[in-house]
């Protein structure tokens, strides 16, 4: 049977036989410790060496037992574990969407602040400091980002460097003769490759090519 129930069902079959197993043995054991000490029914030197091998196999059992099914370890599943555990397995996750009135609010503020001030450029810049900025919590922008352009904040905050970049490196010439890390650090970006990524992603073009350089 497939799913969580069939995966408990086997582990509590596993776990059922190991203890049949385990308390027979234990059992045994025990019966052949309480003869000799009742009855006294040979020596202490005759008696002793069966204690031992019994008690010695009986921990190498044991051993041997939880290497081959570890799971026995987890112990039995219960009724109420399993329909907790098939309800979150079952459950969707849940998706915060924006009415068109907050969307068209934060829209007009994040375009404005990125307007003004640029923040993109900074490097290390986060959600976290965006929604400081604006004064959104960080599950609307969130929201905002996925739902107005589908994408997270890391690729949302790269497509606008390398726009800006690309503003920039046309109405400058001389940035063409810059290597391409000076250039990513120029609008935000941490290194070459994150930079080299980004523009890939964004236009499908190598920084080279998109931008027009000839140098690398």
């Amino acid at each position: 049977e497939a799913g969580p129930t069939g995966n408990f069902a086997r582990q509590n079959l596993a776990v059922y036989r190991w203890l049949v197993l385990f308390t027979a043995v234990m059992s045994m054991s025990y019966l052949i410790v309480l003869t000799e000490t009742l009855f006294h029914l040979g020596t202490a030197m005759a008696w002793g060496l069966p204690i031992v091998l019994t008690i010695s196999l009986t921990i190498l059992l044991i051993v041997g037992m939880l290497l081959l099914r570890p799971e026995t370890l987890y112990g039995l599943r219960g009724y109420a574990v399993v329909k907790r555990e098939i309800r979150q397995e079952n459950a969707s996750p849940k998706r915060y969407t924006l009415t068109d009135t907050l969307a068209d609010a934060i829209r007009e503020r994040v375009t404005s602040l990125f307007k003004e001030e640029k923040p993109f450029l900074k490097t290390g810049y986060t959600l976290h400091d965006l929604s400081a900025q604006t004064g959104i919590p960080v599950y609307q922008l969130s929201a905002f980002i996925n739902q107005e352009h589908g994408k997270n904040f890391n690729e949302f905050i790269n497509d606008h460097r390398v726009d800006h970049l690309g503003h920039m490196m046309a109405a400058q010439d001389d940035l063409s003769q810059y290597t391409l890390e000076a250039l990513g650090q120029m609008v935000g970006f941490q290194s070459r490759n994150a930079f080299i990524a980004a523009v890939k992603r964004r236009t499908g073009k190598t920084p080279s090519d998109h931008f027009g350089r000839k140098g690398s």
